[in-house]
């Protein structure tokens, strides 16, 4: 059976992949990225966006505000762009998580997390990775840690309504459902009579 995850990301960044096919491999990467939003209009797909709820909260990752160095924070389920997300894939295993609202990354600035622009930096890349499934074996939970140091995990403080780049312990804080953007009903993440279960993110 195939991972979920695996599933997920491949969908989130064929976009990215068909890019480099598009424009060849001698385009440098700031110009690819530069160039994605222009160019997605070619494509007969949308990027896909999708939403990071909070452990078993009715909370997602939120921007507050749509200035460069806003704190990420946390907000329940509202429909705008300051709780979508998308990746765009660095390397195996690694990616920059990117605002939909205004564009920027997710970005570990020590004691807290923002968004700022891309500056390729370590501190705004990170790796997702399954940690909990659901009853029916899909996955559920995932972790998200830094690349820059991989036993810091995005955790949330509800005490300040602010995430920050902590050492993963494994507790509620330290877990996200990655919802796409879209799905409703039986497809989404839901309560149902055996469980919750994850939304259904790719074939298995």
């Amino acid at each position: 059976m195939k991972n979920k995850i695996k599933a997920f990301l491949t969908a989130t960044v064929m976009g990215v992949s068909a890019l480099t096919g598009v424009m060849g491999t001698d385009t440098p990467v700031k110009e690819m990225k530069a160039s994605a939003v222009a160019t997605a209009d070619s494509f007969s797909y949308p990027v896909q966006q999708f939403r990071m709820g909070i452990g078993d909260t009715n909370r997602n990752v939120n921007t507050s505000a749509t200035e460069v160095n806003s704190p990420v924070t946390s907000e329940k389920l509202n429909g705008t762009g300051s709780e979508k997300w998308y990746l765009n894939y660095i390397s195996s295993g690694v990616y920059e998580i990117v605002n939909s609202e205004t564009g920027y990354l997710l970005t570990n600035e020590g004691s807290y997390c923002t968004i700022d622009t891309d500056t390729d930096a370590s501190n705004q890349r990170w790796n997702i990775t399954a940690v909990q499934q659901d009853f029916e074996g899909y996955d559920l939970y995932y972790k998200i840690t830094s690349n820059a140091n991989s036993n810091l995990a995005l955790t949330f403080t509800p005490e300040t309504n602010s995430f920050s780049a902590e050492t993963y312990s494994g507790n509620i804080y330290q877990k996200y459902k990655l919802n796409l953007d879209g799905l409703e009903g039986f497809a989404s993440n839901a309560k149902v009579s055996g469980g919750e279960k994850a939304g259904t993110i790719g074939v298995s």
